[in-house]
């Protein structure tokens, strides 16, 4: 009852290289037509369930973002769409257990009409016995399509995570044994992972989980990606949450109220946040040291309270200025602040006579404050219909930390001693990329971009000791430092795949230069990584869910702040000074995790991790015997680490 796909693209062929020729003399008599056919799998079989869309042609091998008509075949795998006129149009077929399809048809007058068959995918699974969703599959990640699941139906987005393969959330978020690295929603990353659980499940349209940080992430980033995508409202739609909660232990408790509200309106969309929280510790314990160097032992009562508020603020418009182009704008703010006291009654023990080496008390009390600002710009542009996106970012954020600590130490015989501390650390971040994803209809993936970043930091600390009534300056403990750290990073990573073979290959070539000043002493130092990833996938018994994957890729540590770096001594005890090292390196790791998925549920994960020129502190002694030491860092650590873990998701 239709054409074969060889005659499809003779026609289209035909028609095409008639317009050219004889222009006007075709699409003039074009008026309202429609396109039907049936929708078959390699044996022949009708699929049911399948969605195909048609999108018109603005120019040669572009079309339009929106399509012009969306139907789902029937039982038959019939399906029928009127289009507004003739021309030429782009006509895809999907389905979750099939690769998708795409073809371009002329169409004119007459009702075009066609069958189109659907290989079976290698990636997707039939995943109704699994988890109610389809599941992707693809080397060093899977998606899943939340959007009418009953697996997010009265749950938050928390929750929904701690469902999927790998993943857990007892103990913070862990993907195959290993903590989250980093979370993004709708691109943009999340800075309070207690929004997780105030999002709601029902208004996510997919999630993304990636094994491990890609090559687009920094150096630095070690652990796995997840990144979520809500659905957008109707238009003139919302949706939001409000989550109050209480937690209380016997040392604590904890009082958070939460607000999530999106909107959409015509080419606008208001996301927002809104977050408080106010939680109170109280702890006594007891404690013995033992210091073998002054030859004595260290019991001590303490007793500490602290009191912590935050309040959370996050607001984010998305306006779409075409159907290809949109631009963005996020602020966030976030205002944190904490009391802390502590008061500790101290005994030294010496060869056995506690009474005459009694020290008294010791106590501190004090606040810290920390605002933080942020803001952030993105545009999009769609480049074709196959998903292919050109992207730029940039984000800016400044943070801050003041924290006054007062002491006072009573030992039972001597002088009392009073003195206090003042920490006022700043820092303001520059950070932009571009990036461009392009999607082949082969099915492959290639991801390329650059980025630039900029940071200036500061921190001033200040000691003062009461002497005679008055507050002096201690210029042993103080110290001021400050850094300017940029950076730059070109990556490119390609992923696809070949039967039930996937496969994914990146590179990451960043370079980072530190310029600190700290106490009088100023100096720089330049560092070059290359950090290369592959992953491998195999998916069998698709119909089942299970899935084997292997990931191969290098890290690195964080780079050295400026106190790891100035040769300047400073105080950081009775008897010790801590001096940096200029030729501090940070570490690099390598890794391979093997991951086994079964059935959709089971996943049976083993990693190794090897990491080297770890920083240590080094203690040497001077010769003149003085009693003090000094404390350095140093690249000497070396660790080797195997893991195995286990996990099952119930549903």
């Amino acid at each position: 009852m239709g054409i074969s796909r060889l005659r499809q693209y003779a026609l289209s062929i035909l028609l095409t290289v008639w317009s050219v020729v004889f222009p006007g003399t075709l699409h003039t008599q074009l008026t309202a037509c429609t396109a039907e056919g049936i929708v078959r799998d390699t044996t022949g079989a009708a699929i049911s369930y399948a969605v195909v869309s048609v999108f018109p042609e603005l120019s040669e091998g572009a079309t339009a973002g929106q399509a012009v008509g969306t139907v789902v075949t029937d039982d038959d795998g019939f399906w029928s769409i009127s289009l507004p006129g003739g021309g030429r149009y782009l006509i895809r077929c999907e389905h979750m257990a099939f690769e998708t399809c795409d073809f371009f048809v002329v169409v004119g007058e007459e009702t075009v009409r066609l069958e189109t068959v659907l290989a079976p995918s290698a990636e997707y699974i039939e995943a109704v016995e699994v988890l109610g969703v389809p599941i992707r599959y693809s080397a060093g990640r899977y998606e899943v399509t939340m959007e009418g699941s009953e697996l997010a139906r009265n749950r938050n987005a928390n929750e929904l995570l701690g469902l999927l393969p790998g993943i857990t959330t007892y103990d913070g978020l862990r993907l195959h044994g290993k903590s989250v690295g980093i979370v993004y929603i709708d691109d943009r990353r999340v800075e309070d992972r207690d929004e997780l659980a105030a999002l709601r499940a029902e208004d996510i349209e997919k999630v993304s989980v990636e094994n491990r940080a890609g090559a687009s992430e920094d150096a630095t980033t070690k652990g796995g990606v997840v990144r979520i995508t809500l659905r957008r409202p109707d238009d003139r739609g919302y949706y939001g949450t409000v989550t109050g909660s209480v937690s209380f232990t016997p040392q604590s408790s904890l009082y958070r109220l939460p607000f999530i509200f999106n909107y959409q309106k015509g080419r606008w969309n208001v996301y927002n946040y809104l977050s408080g929280a106010y939680g109170y510790g109280y702890e006594t314990q007891t404690r013995q040291e033992e210091f073998r160097r002054g030859g004595y032992t260290q019991f001590s009562d303490v007793t500490e309270r602290s009191a912590a508020r935050s309040l959370s603020e996050t607001f984010g418009v998305v306006y779409d200025l075409s159907d290809r182009h949109a631009v963005g704008f996020t602020v966030r703010v976030r205002l944190d602040g904490r009391d802390n006291a502590s008061v500790a009654s101290i005994c030294r023990e010496i060869a056995g006579n506690t009474e005459s080496n009694a020290f008294g008390e010791y106590a501190y009390d004090g606040e810290m404050l920390l605002p933080q600002y942020q803001a952030a710009f993105n545009y999009t542009f769609d480049i074709d219909t196959l998903g292919s996106q050109f992207a730029v970012k940039a984000d800016y954020m400044h943070t801050a930390s003041k924290r006054r600590t007062d002491y006072r130490s009573v030992p039972s015989a001597g002088t009392e001693e009073t003195y206090r501390e003042f920490h006022a650390q700043s820092a303001d971040a520059l950070d932009t990329c571009i990036d461009m994803d392009k999607y082949f209809v082969s099915g492959g993936l290639l991801s390329v971009g650059g980025r630039y970043y900029r940071i200036g930091a500061r921190l001033d600390q200040r000691r003062e000791d009461m002497t005679g009534g008055e507050w002096t300056p201690n210029p042993e403990t103080s110290m001021y430092y400050g850094n300017e750290t940029q950076g730059a990073a070109l990556y490119g990573e390609y992923s696809g795949s070949r039967g039930r073979f996937s496969y994914m290959v990146g590179v990451r070539m960043q370079y980072d230069r530190i310029d600190y000043k700290t106490g009088g002493n100023a100096g720089h130092h330049d560092y070059w990584r290359f950090i290369p990833s592959a992953s491998l996938a195999y998916t069998f018994n698709r119909g089942k869910g299970d899935n084997l994957n292997l990931d191969i890729y290098r890290y690195g540590g964080s780079l050295p702040d400026p106190a790891q770096l100035s040769p300047l001594p400073v105080r950081i005890s009775e008897n010790s000074y801590y001096v940096g090292n200029p030729r501090l390196e940070p570490y690099t790791g390598f890794c391979a995790d093997l991951t086994y998925t079964h059935r959709g549920r089971w996943t049976f994960a083993y990693g190794f991790d090897r990491a080297q020129h770890m920083s240590q502190n080094l203690t040497t002694l001077p010769s003149d015997d003085s009693g003090l030491s000094i404390v350095s860092p140093v690249n000497l650590g070396l660790s080797l680490t195997h893991s195995l873990s286990v996990g099952v998701n119930y549903r």
